[in-house]
């Protein structure tokens, strides 16, 4: 048993390490992708701005919706390409000094899902741009296409 006088010495070393420790924790949460969150004029100054290999615009839409158009200079990117994992990062991607994340419009889950994935995985120069192309196509920005994902013919209905 300890004497009465370490007992309260002892419950504030133990409380100091429990805080000390949830600070070390990897998990990402909502709240960091809001965080995270990027208007359309700093989008724009970034792009504007940025020097070649400094910025990456991931587009966290389907195949067809990047290739009907997207913000000049994206790369698409699934979220099934990260794994979650801290640490197994991909060494073309931790190059760039900001990566700025973009679907639709606000209610695009695809954007939070692949910023959430992404700084799981270990990146933390994440950008989440939640107002997404519906406001860049909006603001009459510049927007590029691609060509249509393999095996689809322009006019083709998606599920066919």
């Amino acid at each position: 048993m300890l004497p009465r006088t370490l007992l309260p010495g002892l419950l504030g070393a133990l409380g100091l390490s429990a805080v000390v420790l949830s600070g070390c924790s990897k998990e990402t949460t909502q709240r960091d992708v809001d965080r995270s969150t990027i208007t359309l004029n700093e989008v724009r100054a970034l792009v504007e701005k940025s020097k070649p290999g400094e910025l990456l615009i991931a587009d966290a839409r389907g195949p067809r919706a990047f290739a009907e158009g997207h913000i000049p200079g994206a790369q698409n990117l699934a979220v099934s390409r990260f794994s979650g994992v801290h640490g197994e990062t991909d060494p073309a991607l931790v190059r760039f000094t900001t990566i700025v994340v973009y679907g639709d419009n606000p209610g695009s889950g695809s954007a939070n899902a692949l910023a959430m994935r992404m700084m799981s995985t270990g990146y933390d120069n994440i950008r989440t741009f939640f107002e997404g192309f519906d406001a860049w196509k909006r603001a009459g920005l510049p927007v590029e296409s691609a060509p249509r994902p393999e095996g689809e013919a322009a006019g083709d209905a998606p599920g066919k």
